[in-house]
């Protein structure tokens, strides 16, 4: 079957219309930013099914959509994306995630060949079986926690009843409000209920070693038996939870082989989003090797410049407050932690 080829106009109109600079669709995509340059100059219009693929699903449209004529819009219509023949409902989802979390989204749809709209999909459907099994897990035992108390209870009276009325004056310990809290937290739906009990800590290090957070302790032991290596999840997570996608997977695929610590912190920063994955792999395949390893090597230099340079003005302006900087987990303000993420569009 011939294959319908690029439209030029489109894919720049398209690009446009998303605000996005060639290299911006050239991190999208996996693309590099020369070959989206020589299609929007009509250098090159047969693309390869791997490019067709890779800028349908950067734009969020079709391919045909990208073969199709530009059409004139009119002045008074809105700047929206056009919806789908098939998927008349279909809306753009702008929302702002962790540089990491959208590492981890390109990782699992690498590792299982699924597009990141299909994982965006189920998401709400895997979040809700997951957060409620964790609040059922925990009203189970809320009422085995409940029933020993009446049994311990019970069995005291028995031995000593001469205990009986002090036991009655002891009744509302804090055992017992603990219990009502949890109780309280799981009728709200509070999937992570354990902020009820400590509230947010005024150090992170100070976080006691019980496992506080009841959703990432459910989700730690529904992922005990899989390897280390595909995920690994922190039972000790506060606020969210904590996790790492595919370690060895992401060593593979940007073809780090070595064990150095320099090799280590790349795969590091990989990892953590500070060096973006699809810009990573876009050179793999464009460069030869000991070039593409440069590039590595750079990119690591100038993100631990940026941190060395960020650690020097903290204690510059600490020394103008004639303080010692201390170290403190403390959490950021959240608006500005959501201004600071990158934006995710599907």
């Amino acid at each position: 079957m011939k294959i319908a080829l690029l439209n030029p106009e489109k894919l720049t109109a398209l690009r446009e219309r998303k605000n996005w600079t060639q290299q911006n669709l050239a991190e999208e995509s996996g693309c590099s930013k020369e070959q989206i340059s020589r299609w929007e100059h009509g250098k090159s219009l047969n693309l390869r099914k791997t490019s067709r693929d890779r800028l349908s699903e950067a734009l969020g449209v079709r391919w045909e959509e990208l073969t199709s004529p530009l059409r004139q819009r009119k002045a008074e219509e809105v700047d929206e994306p056009a919806p789908q023949q098939d998927e008349p409902f279909a809306t753009q989802l702008n929302i702002r995630v962790s540089a990491e979390t959208k590492t981890n989204l390109e990782l699992v749809s690498l590792i299982y060949g699924v597009s990141r709209q299909e994982i965006i999909e189920l998401a709400p459907l895997l979040f809700l079986i997951t957060a409620q099994r964790s609040l059922m897990e925990r009203q189970a035992r809320a009422d085995e926690i409940e029933q020993r108390l009446q049994e311990t209870e019970e069995t005291t009276q028995a031995l000593a009843r001469h205990l009986k009325s002090a036991l009655r004056r002891r009744r509302g310990t804090y055992l017992e409000e603990a219990l009502q809290i949890e109780r309280d937290s799981i009728e709200k739906r509070e999937v992570f209920g354990h902020l009820k009990f400590w509230g947010e800590p005024e150090d992170y290090n100070q976080i006691p070693d019980d496992n506080l957070n009841p959703y990432a302790n459910y989700l730690a032991r529904l992922a005990d038996g899989l390897s280390t290596e595909l995920v690994r999840i922190d039972p000790r997570s506060y606020f969210t939870v904590d996790y790492g996608i595919g370690g060895k997977f992401l060593r593979e695929l940007v073809g780090i082989r070595g064990e150095s610590k320099r090799e280590n912190e790349i795969v590091r920063m990989l990892a953590n989003g500070r060096i973006d994955l699809r810009e990573a792999l876009a050179q793999k395949r464009q460069l030869e090797e000991r070039a593409y390893e440069d590039w590595l090597s750079a990119k690591l230099d100038k993100i631990l410049a940026k941190d060395s340079e960020d650690i020097r003005k903290a204690f510059d302006e600490a020394d103008e407050l004639d303080e010692t900087p201390i170290p403190s987990m403390n959490q950021p303000d959240e608006e500005k932690i959501a201004d600071s993420l990158p934006q995710l569009e599907i």
